[in-house]
Order: structure tokens, then C-alpha cells, then sequence
């Protein structure tokens, strides 16, 4: 889950070990409004060696594992063209022990430190 100012929504994402950033698809900012700074933006480069921007924003990050839900806030990107999250080390693998079974393609998150606490009111 994603939470922002004014709304939360739900959404798939991918776990990728090998990217430094979370990143949103931009089309939530108007459904949920994250707190944004102005100015914090940057350009990222793709596993191809592509530059795409990415502007910065915070939210609260929530995820269900065995009957507990784990909330937190985070500062993730937001890119055009994405259509579901990605969910690197900053904001969210950061705080999860993450164990990949590859031949039977699932993965299992442990929390493996304290959260942040949650700051958006929805």
C-alpha cells in the first residue's frame, strides 16, 4: 500500500535487490498527493545506462506479512511511464530480511529492523 495526503492505493510491485531506489509510477501523485520539497529531483540511469528523471516525494510505505501490517514512511522517486512500483533499497528493502527462492520464483520478506513510524493522515 501507498498512502499520501488526501488517499491510499493498493499496488503491485517488483523487488529488485539491485536497484538503490523505490519508485513509484507518477500517476499516483494525483490520486494520493505525497508530501513533495521543491527541487528534489534527479536524474537516475536505468540497468541499460538510460537517464530518465525521477522527482522525489514522501509517503507512507504498508505491506501485510502474517496477519500484521507494517507501516512506515519513505522518500521514493516518481517516474513516468512506470506502471507498477519498484521496490528497491531505499524506502522499502532497507528494512526487510529478504530471502529468494529461485526455482520455485517466490521471494520471503522478514522485518529485519525498526521502521520509521508512519507520518500521512490517511
Amino acid at each position: 500500500m501507498v498512502f499520501g495526503l488526501s488517499n491510499r492505493v493498493t499496488l503491485t510491485g517488483i523487488l529488485d535487490t539491485g536497484s538503490a531506489e523505490t519508485l513509484l509510477p507518477v500517476f499516483l501523485v494525483e490520486k494520493i498527493q505525497p508530501a513533495f520539497v521543491a527541487g528534489e529531483s534527479s536524474l537516475l540511469q536505468g540497468p541499460d545506462g538510460t537517464l530518465f528523471p525521477v522527482k522525489y516525494g514522501t509517503v507512507d510505505l504498508g505491506i501485510r506479512l502474517k496477519r500484521k501490517t507494517h507501516r512506515w514512511y519513505a522518500k521514493v522517486g516518481f517516474q513516468e511511464g512506470r506502471e507498477e512500483a519498484l521496490l528497491g533499497h531505499t524506502g522499502f528493502l532497507q528494512f526487510f530480511a529478504v530471502t529468494f527462492n529461485g526455482p520455485e520464483r517466490f521471494a520471503t520478506l522478514r522485518p529485519g529492523r525498526a521502521f520509521p513510524r508512519a507520518i500521512m493522515p490517511t
